[in-house]
């Protein structure tokens, strides 16, 4: 018991170096605080105004929201040079650039071992380069690429917003660019292949709201995420949270509008940003700190102490960014012995040997976001390009494309689950590739996003 007691005092000492200095990365800075809200972030969005409008639209473009979109407001990108259209200089060999943020976990190898079979089987040229989560090595990298005279350029962003400049330069060199993994913000890209990572992180809490708790239990609660300012990570936590509070609403019997828990949740997404922690008697929810997990198991091991550190026996849900950190915030709940208490949403990467987890009960939910399906389809695209064999239009593809969401709990996991050894991750439905206005009417129709 001291010893324990004693560990946890130190734990709680890093939480104040970590927390704190991790939000300080980097990566894009996150948006612009609110004014300052009411005592309860819970509190009511008010008049909608203008039909069809609501006020969670005004909190775009945000890190935070990337992949939640509002239909009356997607402007076209017709305009926009992207350097189009895509010619290589010989279509037998297709040259690629592509810089990745990392190759420090599972996902991203997968997306290297990925990309290079694509590349054998093509008998195309890759150049991969890794940034190692430095948008100044990273911006050099794609400098380099345009250097060297690449057919086109494959990006996957360490800052999505910073990384637009480099971008600019090699479309102005008239080298095209794919986004990989992430939304970029502001940048001439054809469009980021990638999932949908707000609508992944809401099926997926959505279910933990829905189903994993009592409707009035007291939620007291911490958050491992891979980067702040990444909009993969803050979207996922956000969509986490905003299904949560959808969820929980249903779970209670007063459903609200997916719009309203979205508004909701964001507020209160900003506090975590701003403060290190949340809190809404409104939703009962609580959050008692954050930590930069790399996207690693060993970041959410550090995180999942950390966090048990802060929160001590009140602690009933850690919200993991991605199963690799949540595996790790797990092995850190075993060896606390909270294995009856603590359980983990995550809303990614589907992968295989993490099924295990919550077929024994560790992890409530889990969500689609295979990197090998990612860079499949991103060769796929090029090819199309390329040949000039596809069906929609590139001159006006949304900032991005992603595959629908699927929500992997103890009900379902066995209907994704590829036996093939080869495979990693899940088993993937193709990708919808949609222009603008056929995204617009899918997202008034109900049939975007995996709802």
């Amino acid at each position: 018991m001291k010893k324990k007691r004693f560990l946890a005092i130190v734990v709680v000492l890093l939480m104040f170096v970590t927390v704190f200095a991790g939000c300080n990365g980097d990566t894009a800075p996150p948006p612009p605080p609110p004014p300052p809200p009411p005592a309860d972030n819970g509190d009511d969005p008010g008049d909608n105004g203008d039909e069809g409008w609501h006020p969670v639209f005004d909190l775009l473009p945000n890190t935070a929201l990337s992949g939640f979109f509002n239909p009356h407001d997607i402007p076209d990108r017709t305009d926009i040079d992207m350097a189009l259209p895509f010619v290589p200089a010989d279509p037998n060999n297709i040259v690629i650039g592509w810089t990745e943020i990392t190759l420090s976990d599972a996902w991203f190898v997968a997306a290297y071992e990925e990309a290079r079979r694509q590349t054998n089987e093509r008998g195309w040229t890759l150049h991969f380069d890794v940034a190692e989560h430095d948008l100044a090595l990273q911006s050099a990298q794609i400098d380099s690429f345009i250097a060297r005279g690449v057919d086109i350029i494959v990006v996957d962003p360490t800052d999505v917003v910073g990384v637009t400049a480099p971008i600019r330069r090699a479309v102005e060199a008239g080298i095209p660019v794919i986004g990989f993994g992430s939304e970029i913000f502001g940048a001439p890209v054809i469009t980021s292949i990638t999932g949908n990572t707000f609508m992944n992180g809401f099926v997926a809490g959505r279910h933990a709201g829905r189903y994993a708790f009592d409707p009035n239990e007291q939620i007291v609660s911490g958050v491992v995420l891979g980067v702040m300012g990444n909009s993969t990570a803050e979207s996922r936590v956000n969509g986490m949270m905003s299904g949560f509070i959808y969820g929980r609403a249903i779970a209670r019997g007063n459903p609200i509008s997916m719009e309203d828990a979205v508004y909701y949740s964001t507020r209160l997404f900003q506090d975590l940003v701003r403060t290190g922690t949340f809190n809404s008697d409104t939703w009962n929810m609580r959050c008692v700190a954050i930590h930069e997990g790399l996207w690693t198991d060993e970041g959410g091991l550090a995180g999942g102490e950390i966090i048990i550190a802060a929160a001590g026996d009140e602690l009933n849900l850690i919200w993991a960014e991605n199963d690799f950190q949540g595996n790790g915030a797990i092995r850190a709940i075993r060896n606390f012995g909270l294995t009856d208490q603590v359980r983990v949403v995550s809303p990614g990467n589907g992968v295989r040997e993490f099924f295990s987890l919550i077929e024994d009960g560790y992890m409530i939910a889990n969500a689609s976001h295979s990197a090998t399906a990612f860079a499949a389809a991103t060769f796929d695209m090029i090819a199309e390009l390329a040949a000039g064999t596809n069906t929609w239009d590139e001159n006006n593809l949304p900032g991005l494309t992603a595959f629908d969401p699927i929500v992997f709990h103890a009900d379902n996991w066995r209907d994704y689950y590829d036996p093939d050894p080869a495979n990693p991750f899940h088993i993937v439905p193709p990708l919808r590739i949609l222009s603008i206005p056929e995204l617009r009417q899918a997202i008034l129709d109900g049939t975007y996003g995996g709802l």
